[in-house]
Order: structure tokens, then C-alpha cells, then sequence
């Protein structure tokens, strides 16, 4: 698995959990980590497509930092 799939794949626990994606996009991720758990999993180029929209969108709404004044 490449380095930038391993730091995707990290996320997808809490994304599921979070519950401010969409009902696809939690079951997508919870796929993602079922297959991850089974042997050599490498994720197609058609899969890492919506895992770095999911991510970003992720990371967009719960890691922007905030200014304090």
C-alpha cells in the first residue's frame, strides 16, 4: 500500500463514525477498511479519487484552525 493510501486509510474510521458525511460516504470508507483488513489491499486509482475528496472534505470541516483575537 502506498504511503499516501495508509494516512487516507487512517481517517476512515472516524469519518464513519463522524456522521456528517454522506450515508455513501461512510459506507465507502467502511468498505474501505473491511478491505484493508484482509491481506495486500491497494486501493485502484478509481478508489483513491473519492477517499482524497472525502479526506479533504473531512479534514476542511473539523481541522481549519482558528483564530483567536
Amino acid at each position: 500500500m502506498t504511503d499516501e493510501a495508509a494516512t487516507l486509510l487512517n481517517y476512515m474510521p472516524i469519518i464513519v463514525r463522524d456522521g456528517e458525511g454522506t450515508a455513501w460516504e461512510r459506507k465507502f470508507c467502511a468498505s474501505m477498511i473491511k478491505q484493508s483488513r484482509t491481506g495486500r489491499f491497494q486501493p485502484s486509482p478509481g478508489q483513491m479519487v473519492p477517499l482524497r475528496r472525502i479526506v479533504r472534505a473531512f479534514q476542511n470541516r473539523n481541522m481549519r484552525a482558528e483564530v483567536i483575537e
